[in-house]
């Protein structure tokens, strides 16, 4: 579980092989469905505010924003915690990133079969 500060500072990293700007509307359509809808905007609105620098936040105004109670967003950001897209550095600071890998798909695609080649007529 985060911590629960009632204002924290906001920093961005970068993942080791990061290939997509999570700012850029392509994080919606890769991440999605892994993080799921509130966890992914929060994550995207977090690092489009790191473009103009460092700031702070408390979840009273990123709940607001995102139209969710605070407890939702904590749920949220949680989630961000989980899947390693946002990191407490300590108690009042979070590190957001801003350069992601895009995710592994899960499973084949049903036109094709285990050995993942389409199979041919």
């Amino acid at each position: 579980m985060s911590p629960r500060p009632d204002e924290w500072g906001v920093t961005a990293h970068a993942a080791p092989h990061g290939e997509v700007n999570v700012a850029d509307t392509d994080v919606f359509d890769s991440w999605l469905t892994v993080l799921g809808p509130t966890s992914t905007l929060l994550w995207h609105h977090l690092a489009s505010l790191l473009r103009q620098g460092t700031f702070r936040m408390d979840v009273d105004e990123l709940s607001n924003w995102a139209g969710t109670a605070p407890h939702q967003t904590w749920k949220a950001i949680d989630r961000l915690v989980q899947f390693g897209r946002v990191l407490w550095l300590d108690p009042f600071t979070m590190s957001v990133e801003v350069l992601a890998p895009l995710p592994t798909r899960r499973g084949v695609p049903r036109s094709q079969p285990r050995g993942g080649r389409a199979a041919v007529a």
